[in-house]
């Protein structure tokens, strides 16, 4: 693991190289090795205060994992105590920042200052609530038509800074999608797949992963089930802002399904198993429905079973 004591050369590093490791910032004006400027536990609450940081900057506690999410051939459901998605701002501004087209398109300096701009510092402590300090942020790496999205991982470098939590670069695409601007058939026919560098494990690890704008969450659902299939644990999402489906009445930070909507489309596919044979016949989470996000679920409900396979059937045709 690499460790920095300044926040530039991390930033830098991190955003130019991108190199497989896991990295953390620890602020240390005092070159005394002691963690300052992050949140850490204490009886009361989460403090400041270099006083309530413990002896080790990194913590060695062990992970219990789910014996169920690991090592599996098949797609774990999510789980219906899956928080909602942390978003820092909404798309709106996100997206009218000047800084935003650049950092899409993959320069670093645009991406973290935006993201300097847009993560703040009670966004942190909430994070730092909702998941503890002992995960490691997980940026997508997600390659667009004009070039690397810089934006999901300023988001994680940013919060690292803040938190003083784990970063990680070594999980990559190893399918890029190009989906941005795309409908919601052609993300849900059109999935990223992902893959580990070599030598980097993944087993007993607790990630969150961070991304630009959440829109079906599609990709962070491959990637749980990537880091599940290998013994690691997705415990929260974290986006710069989260669109909301008009059509489908879906706010996408609302990641796992409900099991009012799982109920919804079983019913109005007859019953589990017309529903298991669509979505596997598709390609879609080796069958499994309760694998899908809100959104997606949501998605294919707008459909009648007869009407969904025959858009289905033309959008693999069309390729």
């Amino acid at each position: 693991m690499r460790i920095s004591t300044n926040i530039d050369c991390l930033v830098e590093q991190i955003l130019r190289t991108a190199k497989g490791d896991d990295y953390q910032y620890i602020h240390d004006p005092d070159h005394r090795n002691r963690p300052h400027g992050t949140f850490f536990p204490t009886k009361k609450g989460w403090s400041n205060n270099p006083k309530d940081n413990p002896k080790k900057s990194i913590s060695k506690a062990p992970v219990n994992v789910n014996p169920r999410l690991t090592i599996s051939t098949t797609a774990t459901s999510w789980n219906p105590k899956f928080p909602r998605a942390l978003t820092m701002t909404n798309v709106s501004i996100l997206t009218a920042d000047p800084d935003y087209s650049k950092a899409k398109d993959g320069y670093a300096r645009p991406a973290m200052a935006l993201a300097k701009r847009i993560v703040k510092p009670e966004k942190a402590k909430e994070l730092l609530e909702r998941c503890g300090n002992d995960c490691i942020l997980l940026p997508v790496h997600a390659e667009e038509k004009s070039g690397k999205n810089k934006l999901p991982l300023a988001l994680a470098s940013q919060l690292a800074v803040l938190t003083g939590m784990k970063l990680s670069t070594s999980i990559v695409q190893s399918v890029r999608a190009h989906r941005t601007g795309s409908d919601a058939l052609y993300r849900m026919m059109n999935r990223p797949k992902f893959q580990a560098k070599k030598g980097y494990s993944i087993k007993g690890k607790k990630f969150i992963i961070c991304d630009d704008v959440a829109t079906q969450g599609g990709t962070i659902s491959e990637m749980k089930q990537f880091i599940e299939s290998r013994g690691g644990q997705v415990v929260d999402s974290v986006f710069f802002g989260a669109s909301f489906n008009r059509t489908t009445g879906v706010h996408s930070s609302q990641i796992a399904p409900t099991p009012q909507t799982l109920n919804q489309l079983v019913t109005k596919w007859g019953g589990a198993r017309p529903l298991q044979s669509f979505l596997k016949e598709n390609g879609l989470y080796d069958g499994n429905f309760q694998a899908m996000t809100e959104s997606e679920a949501k998605y294919l409900s707008l459909f009648s079973p007869e009407n969904a396979v025959k858009r289905f059937k033309q959008a693999r045709e069309n390729g």
